[in-house]
This record gives structure tokens, C-alpha cells and sequence, in this order.
């Protein structure tokens, strides 16, 4: 995969209500922006309008612009790379359709979105966001995530955290279908037995991933699929 700052610029900043909303902006305005680091997110989302807690220093919060991938077929893949480039880079695993844990909890997240840029072009731009250094989480929280330094011990810099996550980025193949990503993918999978909530507001359990990429499921007893693109985009109105 093709790193975005081969395209534009590294814009680091102290602090940002959301790097996607910068990152954004910079694209409709036609600035050049390969990606937005901050050190501080006062008001940091995920997928479906979820917050995410970014303390100062503490987390990598970056958004990526891949203009050059503005015509690829299943952007969501650009994502779901970018998790696994975040798996091997902090010695973690993957959930479907974009998440990183270890040991069963929450260390980053993925939050892919479709943006427009200055020429009218929907590019993706790709917000991750990794727990680093937090010793401790808030209560209604703590149950359910980890940091890089729990697992490890290790404080790792921002900076020093993205120079990784690229790094892994880089070696993986490009990604044009999910049979390109799907064996980076599989060796670090930790989807099967997680409990999701489809987008009717019934509970599935996870059982697995299909040849295409869709996860399999188990609800009230029937096996369903649910697609990458529905999980991350939401289902076309």
C-alpha cells in the first residue's frame, strides 16, 4: 500500500477538535495534506458518531488522505489495511471489520470516511486513533480498553507511533480486493466469538470471515453475512 505523505505533507498540531474535520477541510479547500497528527482531539469521533477519548499526548490521533486512491473499488480495504498495519506495529490483533485489540481489548480504531475534495472527487481520508501511553481509563471505559504501554510497558511518541504504523503500511500489498489483504489479514484475526450489533438492533456473534470478505454470523440461531462496506459506510439510504 502507497503511504499517503509520498502524496502531501505531515501537518502536526498541538491541538484539534478532530483531525477528520481538519483533514477534511484542507481537502475541500485544495491544500496539500497527505495527513493531520495531533497531540491532543477535543472532540475525537469514531464510526457512527462515537467518541473517542484522545488525551493529550497519550494517543496517536492521525487522519490520512489518499487522494490517489480516489478511484479504488472498495475503499473500506484502505481501512481495514490500515488496522493491520496497526496490529503488526503495536503487537496487537484485528476485530472486523476495523478494530485493534489486544487481549481481547480495544487498543485503536479506525474511522474510514468518504470526503470531497477540491475537484469534486470523494477521496478517502482514514482517522486512526491508537491508545499509547494511558496508564489507567476512565471507569466507564476501563473494562474495555488498553493501551500500548499496558501491554508493553513501553512509551511510544506519537510521532514515533505513525513512523511505525507506515512502515507496516507500506509492506503490505495493495489492496484492490479483499484476496490481496485477506492471508496480512487472517494471521492476525481475533474476529470469531465478538458480539455485534447489526444495524437493525439485533445481536449477532461473530463466526468467522467469508472468502469476500463479509462477516458471518450467528443470530437466533440463523447464519448471516454482513459486508465490510455496510459495516463501515452504513447501508446506502
Amino acid at each position: 500500500m502507497t503511504s499517503p505523505l509520498l502524496h502531501g505533507p505531515l501537518i502536526s498540531l498541538e491541538s484539534v477538535d478532530s483531525t477528520q474535520n481538519h483533514a477534511g477541510e484542507m481537502l475541500r479547500k485544495g491544500e496539500p495534506v497527505g495527513a493531520v497528527l495531533a497531540l491532543e482531539q477535543t472532540a475525537g469521533r469514531g464510526r457512527f458518531g462515537r467518541t473517542w477519548h484522545s488525551p493529550p499526548g497519550e494517543c496517536l490521533a492521525v487522519s490520512l488522505v489518499f487522494p490517489h486512491y480516489a478511484d479504488h473499488p472498495r475503499p473500506y480495504l484502505i481501512g481495514m489495511a490500515l488496522a493491520v498495519a496497526c496490529a503488526r506495529a503495536f503487537h496487537a490483533q484485528v476485530q472486523w471489520p476495523n478494530d485493534v485489540v489486544s487481549h481481547g481489548r480495544k487498543l485503536g480504531g479506525i474511522l474510514t470516511e468518504m470526503l470531497q475534495s477540491a475537484d469534486g472527487k470523494p477521496v478517502p481520508v482514514v482517522g486512526v486513533g491508537v491508545n499509547l501511553n494511558q496508564a489507567s481509563f476512565p471507569e466507564a471505559i476501563a473494562h474495555i480498553a488498553t493501551s500500548v504501554k499496558q501491554e508493553s510497558g513501553y512509551n511510544l511518541a506519537p510521532q514515533e507511533a505513525l513512523d511505525w504504523m507506515l512502515s507496516c503500511f507500506s509492506e503490505l500489498p495493495e489492496a484492490r480486493s479483499w484476496t490481496e489483504l485477506s492471508d496480512a489479514w487472517s494471521r492476525l484475526d481475533a474476529t470469531e466469538g465478538k458480539a455485534y450489533r447489526l444495524q437493525d438492533g439485533r445481536q449477532g456473534v461473530a463466526q468467522g470471515i467469508d472468502a469476500a470478505g463479509a462477516l458471518i454470523c450467528e443470530v437466533s440461531g440463523q447464519t448471516e453475512k454482513v459486508l465490510a462496506a455496510d459495516a463501515i459506510f452504513g447501508r446506502p439510504s
